[in-house]
């Protein structure tokens, strides 16, 4: 009020202590009706009300409930919003964006949706202890020794092409490189004529062989490449493409696996009729190996002459042995008739 409105009630501002009674009243007055609506609603003092992150350090700690004509949030519900726009404008930190939360079970989904499968080879049973059953008789296959396998053989036939006698072959061989890495090459002595003129003839093999992706393998070899004495067959070239076809992962189970050979050679791998006239020709030979049981092959092999029938087993699961049974000659297309023939290998991992 002004001085003028004061003084025209009677008593009031004609004199020093009346101004000092009413402005002390009015003071009084004024805190105690200030007070209650501070404490219940205080509003920060900001001289810089355009600067966000000074609102947000003034923000008060804790929320109060007001009373509202409506339904309020609760208190957890007002801080919870209080601590986000603290979090977006606090000065002392960064705002980063969030990638969302993945668990272990996502992230394993998304590796499995794009992980590229890896083309499956075949890897021929090689370990010092245990073999497999073997997949053909009389002709080669692409599979061949590594570095580090060794083997020896004995075969035996009741008697020879033409006559009553019998004979026997006796085989030393080993391999080098690696043929998953690059190429392997497989070096065989063979000694035959056992009977009548032990290690009288005899000669030397070569073979080069390579695993393939999706169970191929594929292989070139020389037969008798160096030879000595009086040998019963010739120098031999041949190549052959080796496939595994397997029915069940697990090799233990009944029909697991087919292996199928297909070649083409010079020498013994042509027709009798070309070998007696000699001529220069090229033959075809074949084999299919089916594993009927873990340590078990039956064996079907053309040998660019005629066909042999077979089974190769492994008698013990430890011990890398394998014996062949099998007729040779058996549709009369070439000899004199069937003959029964035996092979016994061994063969063994050295470790290096």
């Amino acid at each position: 009020m002004s001085q003028k409105l004061l003084t025209k009630y009677p008593g009031i501002g004609k004199t020093q202590r009346s101004k000092r009674l009413l402005l002390a009243i009015a003071s009084f007055v004024g805190i105690a009706l200030y007070s209650p609506m501070g404490r219940s609603n205080p509003v920060p003092l900001n001289q810089n009300p355009e600067s966000p992150q000074a609102i947000a350090s003034e923000l008060p700690s804790e929320t109060t409930q007001f009373t509202l004509p409506f339904p309020s949030p609760t208190a957890e519900a007002l801080q919870v919003k209080e601590r986000t726009f603290n979090s977006f404008f606090r000065p002392d930190q960064a705002i980063i964006a969030q990638e969302p939360a993945s668990t272990d079970s996502d992230l394993e989904t998304l590796r499995n949706q794009y992980l590229l499968p890896e083309p499956a080879t075949l890897v021929v049973p090689t370990a010092g202890g245990s073999s497999a059953p073997g997949v053909s008789i009389g002709t080669p296959t692409a599979f061949g020794a590594n570095w580090g396998r060794v083997y020896t053989g004995f075969g035996y036939q009741e008697r020879t092409r033409y006559t009553t006698k019998a004979d026997g072959t006796l085989a030393l061989g080993f391999g080098l490189g690696n043929s998953r890495e690059n190429v392997g090459l497989e070096v065989s002595l063979v000694v035959t004529d056992l009977i009548d003129e032990t290690l009288a003839d005899g000669g030397v093999s070569f073979k080069v062989h390579r695993l393939l992706p999706n169970n191929f393998a594929v292989a070139a070899g020389v037969e008798y490449a160096l030879s000595w004495g009086d040998i019963d067959t010739t120098t031999s070239p041949y190549g052959v493409v080796t496939k595994v076809f397997r029915f069940k992962e697990n090799s233990a189970e009944p029909l697991s696996q087919l292996t199928v050979s297909l070649g083409v050679g010079g020498g013994r791998y042509r027709s009798e009729d070309d070998v007696i006239n000699d001529n220069n020709t090229i033959g075809v030979f074949s084999s299919v190996g089916l594993r009927v049981a873990e340590q078990i092959s039956l064996i079907a092999d053309w040998t660019g002459q005629d066909l042999f029938l077979g089974a190769s087993i492994v008698p013990f699961k430890d011990l890398p042995v394998v014996i062949t049974p099998a007729f040779a000659d058996v549709t009369n297309s070439a000899g004199d008739g069937a003959r029964f023939i035996l092979g016994i290998g061994y063969g063994y991992s050295l470790a290096f």
